[in-house]
Order: C-alpha cells, then sequence, then structure tokens
C-alpha cells in the first residue's frame, strides 16, 4: 500500500515491517496505489494529483511490507496502552 511510505502510518508497526519494505513494480486498479488520489473527505487529493501530473510518478510508492504477527501484536501493545485499555472496556461486556 502507498499508506507504507506514510511516517504516521508506519508508527503502527515495527521497524522489522519498515526495514523489509519491497516496492511494488506493478502498477493494479486498486487503492494501494491510487488510493493516495483522494482525501479525508473521499474528494480528489489535489496536491497528490498536481504531483502526478508533474512527475509522471506517484507521490508516494506502494510497498509491501512484512513482520511475524506476535512482534506486531507487541509493539501495539507497547506503544499504544490507552488503546489497549479502552478496547478490554469495550469488547468485555
Amino acid at each position: 500500500s502507498w499508506l507504507n511510505s506514510v511516517p504516521t502510518f508506519l508508527d503502527l508497526f515495527t521497524k522489522d515491517w519498515q526495514t523489509n519494505a519491497k516496492a511494488s513494480r506493478n502498477v493494479r486498479y486498486t487503492l494501494g496505489h491510487w488510493g493516495q488520489f483522494t482525501d479525508r473527505k473521499g474528494d480528489f487529493h489535489t496536491r497528490n494529483g498536481a504531483e502526478f501530473r508533474r512527475t509522471g510518478g506517484f507521490p508516494y510508492p506502494s510497498l509491501s511490507c512484512n513482520d511475524r504477527i506476535d512482534d506486531i501484536l507487541d509493539h501495539l501493545y507497547s506503544a499504544f496502552p490507552q488503546a489497549v485499555d479502552h478496547n478490554k472496556v469495550v469488547h468485555s461486556r
């Protein structure tokens, strides 16, 4: 996904997730590439579209990443303890 090129998104994952990133050479008609041209409201993302028109390249490359699920879960538990506590309360009903 192109989201794997966004630092704030990468905060959700381990360093190995980022280290193992591989660029996708095949452009498909999916949100993995084209989602970066949609803004938060579902409209056209003007800045990213202008960059694509200017350079002919995606502003954010689509990257495939991976890591062990146990390592990702450990990272999430330690990095977001308030979210973990919230989920325990909400889902223990």
